[in-house]
């Protein structure tokens, strides 16, 4: 019952996510703000380090900085790393050539 219950709906409507606007050279902190969990985890007993955020396409101009991270190639991180503020976006400066 509780598998049919969580996996009757599709995962685009699990999290809701709002745009970030990062300015150049700048740093954005994301939280649950960004990212909200639509699926009531917390009533099947998930904990917050169980939910996982996987990141399907890196920042164009920028980078991911998740200070859990062990490697710079991982793309994972949970709903704990997001809630205790250690998901970071950094802009990269471009440098235009004249």
């Amino acid at each position: 019952m509780l598998k049919s219950e969580i996996f009757s709906l599709w995962p685009k409507d699990w999290v809701e996510a709002k745009s970030i606007e990062v300015e150049e050279g700048g740093r954005v902190l994301i939280t649950s703000h960004h990212l909200q969990v639509t699926v009531d985890f917390v009533k099947y007993g998930i904990p917050e380090s169980a939910v996982l955020f996987h990141v399907a396409e890196r920042p164009a101009h920028g980078k991911l900085d998740v200070s859990v991270w062990s490697k710079p190639d991982d793309n994972i991180f949970t709903l704990l790393d997001l809630n205790t503020d250690k998901v970071i976006e950094i802009m990269k400066i471009l440098i235009q050539q004249a």
